[in-house]
């Protein structure tokens, strides 16, 4: 009878079941529902125990931007597979220090000076994950070869073009070997658009 009101919401890399809806981490009933799902039993299994509270909607559905990645979804519904390619992550990698507004911000002008100079960029918000991504270009299936993994001629312009990938404004470097101190810049990656 705990779980009589779940229900499954899609998120951007699968689907979680979720229970109640609480106007905060204040709500008085939010622990206690956390701490009731937690102590489940399935015989001497507890399924849910690692159960934690968090936000329902952050993708903010009803306020898509003109070049919010699911645009791109939207405007392609019989496409079986989409790609873009990652150019520019916003991110406080947990340390509080930049908002999810600040973040938001950053991408969207980013997105805006990419669009300025003729490139089709869009870019996608990860709340939960306090993340966005900038990318460009929209690819079907044909955007890579498994076979000779080869990318198209069309993802290899953009990435001829856009060879780093870019976080907080700054290449990513990374190290060229495990434990080495040299460095080489983290390569922009084809990412799937969300469905």
């Amino acid at each position: 009878p705990v779980l009589v009101d779940a229900f499954v919401r899609e998120k951007s890399n699968g689907s979680v079941v979720m229970v109640g809806r609480f106007t905060g981490t204040d709500d008085p009933a939010a622990k206690p529902m956390v701490k009731q799902v937690q102590a489940l039993t399935d015989g001497n299994d507890r399924p849910c125990a690692r159960s934690f509270l968090t936000r329902v909607d952050t993708a903010r559905t009803g306020q898509m931007g003109a070049f919010d990645l699911r645009r791109a979804r939207l405007a392609n519904p019989n496409a079986r597979t989409l790609y873009s390619i990652e150019v520019a992550v916003w991110s406080d990698f947990g340390s509080g220090e930049i908002t999810v507004e600040e973040i938001r911000r950053k991408a969207e002008a980013y997105t805006a000076q990419l669009r300025a100079q003729g490139l089709p960029a869009f870019f996608n918000h990860d709340d939960d994950r306090r993340m966005s991504i900038v990318t460009i270009g929209i690819f079907g299936e044909d955007a890579y070869d498994s076979k000779t993994m080869l990318y198209s001629d069309d993802v290899m312009a953009i990435k001829k073009r856009f060879p780093k990938l870019m976080v907080n404004g700054e290449d990513l470097l990374k190290p060229i070997r495990k434990g080495s101190q040299e460095t080489v810049p983290e390569t922009t990656l084809m990412v799937e658009i969300p469905k």
